[in-house]
């Protein structure tokens, strides 16, 4: 069975931990995106919500691969974005789509949750970076920092970055297997920082560690106590003790009914519930 074969059998899938669906009109695309030898495949990390169309340096990038025989998952267009799954179903998408992918082209964007997710996934299996703007000014940026090292736009490493990530890496891998191998559960934290006129958003660490998790597979619960910082800088105070219940009931109380933190909340009850 080929990739795309396998691909299409989660289509629609009754196992909402697994089902992923496309956007219609570009399922070809995603088709011959498949098809594709991996090595060849690019999959593009880039901030959706509440863009209005991809940026032109990203359309620049994906005419010039393409040109080059590449084919270019483009998120914005291709993921179906009616999520009635409340977010797992996008989440899938993503894990899928970094997964059987080559090489991964991020456009960064430091408050985009969904970026830091997907290049959690990303880590998880050491995949090849390119990054697609490293011109931005954000020297306290550990991740941005690690994008920059890993693509070559960097060759300074002031933080050890790499060996660190690396050490992370295969530890956590390693966790997951023996866990899941002893039917037992992975631990995750979910940690916010304060945002002006939004609900709070998960931190840099607790954004990654989550994709790696989701890419994993492994069946966790979460902490029961969560930690409120004053902003995702490395030097942020704390605030308080929160939980992901008040973070869901603030997100609520605000419009936000599709979130990273409800995806981990109802995977958490999903597994709670096959484990009874």
């Amino acid at each position: 069975m080929n990739d795309l074969e396998k691909v299409m059998k989660l289509i629609g899938s009754s196992d909402v931990k697994e089902r992923v669906k496309f956007t219609p009109e570009y399922l070809d695309k995603v088709k011959e995106f498949f098809l594709a030898p991996m090595k060849d495949r690019i999959t593009l990390l880039q901030s959706v919500r509440g863009e209005n169309e991809v940026p032109q340096y990203v359309k620049d990038y994906v005419a010039k691969s393409e040109s080059e025989g590449k084919k270019v998952y483009i998120p914005f267009h291709y993921n179906y974005q009616k999520d009635e799954t409340g977010g797992i179903q996008i989440c899938n998408n993503m894990r899928l789509v970094v997964e059987m992918a080559g090489t991964i082209a991020v456009a960064y964007n430091p408050a985009s949750e969904g970026t830091k997710f997907d290049f959690g996934i990303a880590l998880y299996h050491d995949k090849s970076v390119e990054l697609l703007n490293p011109d931005l000014d954000l020297s306290k940026d550990l991740l941005y920092t690690y994008m920059k090292i890993k693509s070559g736009k960097q060759h300074e490493d002031p933080f050890r970055l790499m060996k660190n990530v690396e050490s992370v890496r295969k530890t956590f891998q390693q966790e997951c297997i023996d866990k899941t191998n002893d039917g037992e559960f992975m631990s995750l934290s979910l940690n916010y920082f304060l945002r002006d006129g939004k609900p709070p958003g998960l931190t840099l660490e607790s954004a990654t560690q989550f994709g790696a998790m989701y890419a994993s597979r492994a069946a966790f619960k979460i902490n029961p106590v969560s930690r409120l910082f004053t902003s995702d800088e490395p030097d942020a105070k704390f605030v308080k003790k929160t939980s992901i219940e008040e973070q869901l009931k603030l997100e609520e109380s605000m419009g936000n009914m599709k979130s990273y933190s409800r995806v981990a909340y109802s995977l958490a009850n999903i597994f709670a519930s096959e484990n009874k």
